[in-house]
């Protein structure tokens, strides 16, 4: 049937152009509506909290949004984090290293404060410079580093707990010696008295890997910063030659050590040859990452600090909580005992 020329197949497309219509004429009644009266508040409130890093001026302009310590403040944090690191490893206190850490409640607490601090903080920063992708990736490493410590610091904790259990097993079980004989009481077939000596565990050193791919990470921002400023930025290039030097003149004196050691052993061959190789190279890697994983942080609080034209890294009004909040956090577990 044809009605006013149109066949029954266009009758069936007028709903559907009726649709189209009513959602053109609301879009269109929805533009020309006023703006709510509370948006501006709404967005100036959000502005505050979590603004909108600077993408137009540069390095300069988006470090802005960089709310962690750099500079002379963020060297001396990250001193006092390897310090830190170095005697809870071991087992030492680090405020006092002579005595060895006892308790494993208030570390463990302390260590949690610490995590409980530290990631948000980093959190709101790399939300703070979710347009910046290089201050992401250093924030992710400082980050992991505050992780790691803290990770290392509890690994301490589980260990002198046990250590303390076994301790007081070892007493509970621990037989009277006999009075009456002095042989029996001397008999090397029965078990020592003596509570025994606990080893050094070295476990929570396998936290640095952690530590260590943190680096990494954070570097290769790092490495985008310093390559739109190498050229034009005196500081940043002079820091660079200074981070590398180190970077390339240790390896090659490791491995000039172990070659030199094995030229004066006696006879020769190919196991010595083997061995030889064996050493230069291992020796010459391992001391590679360690002067990586440790001049890389304080290369990085110098780098940013020359950026920023502010090496002492003094915190600007709008993000000083934040700034004070994160060294302090990372603190507590300084006070391990």
């Amino acid at each position: 049937m044809v009605f006013l020329g149109l066949t029954p197949s266009s009758l069936a497309l007028v709903p559907w152009l009726g649709v189209v219509l009513s959602v053109v004429a609301s879009n269109a009644n929805i533009a020309s509506a006023r703006a709510l009266p509370n948006a501006n508040v709404l967005e100036n409130i959000h502005d505050a909290i979590l603004p909108t890093p600077n993408t137009t001026e540069g390095p300069l302009g988006e470090i802005q949004c960089y709310a962690l310590p750099y500079g002379a403040i963020g060297i001396i944090s990250h001193l006092l984090t390897y310090w830190t690191i170095a005697w809870v490893a071991v087992g030492r206190s680090p405020l006092w290293p002579v005595h060895r850490i006892e308790s494993y409640g208030i570390d463990m607490f302390l260590a949690a404060i610490t995590l409980c601090t530290c990631i948000p903080i980093a959190s709101l920063t790399i939300h703070r410079c979710r347009l910046s992708w290089h201050f992401v990736l250093i924030a992710v490493w400082k980050l992991v580093t505050s992780v790691s410590l803290a990770c290392l610091t509890i690994h301490r904790c589980i260990i002198t707990r046990q250590e303390i259990k076994r301790k007081k097993a070892g007493k509970a079980h621990t037989p009277i010696p006999m009075q009456d004989s002095g042989e029996a009481a001397h008999d090397p077939s029965m078990p020592s008295h003596r509570p025994a000596t606990t080893s050094k565990d070295l476990g929570p050193l396998w936290w640095l890997l952690l530590y260590l791919a943190g680096t990494i990470t954070g570097m290769v921002g790092l490495c985008s910063l310093i390559y739109i400023s190498f050229r034009h930025d005196t500081a940043v290039r002079n820091l660079t030659y200074a981070f590398a030097a180190p970077m390339i003149i240790i390896p090659i004196l490791v491995a000039i050590y172990w070659y030199v050691k094995h030229l004066q052993l006696p006879g020769g061959g190919f196991d010595v040859w083997m061995s030889a190789n064996t050493h230069v190279i291992g020796g010459a890697a391992i001391a590679f990452t360690a002067v990586f994983g440790f001049f890389s942080a304080l290369y990085s609080d110098l780098v940013l600090g020359a950026i920023a034209g502010n090496m002492l890294g003094l915190p600007s009004g709008d993000f000083a909580v934040l700034y004070w909040a994160w060294f302090i956090a990372k603190r507590f577990t300084l006070l391990s005992l």
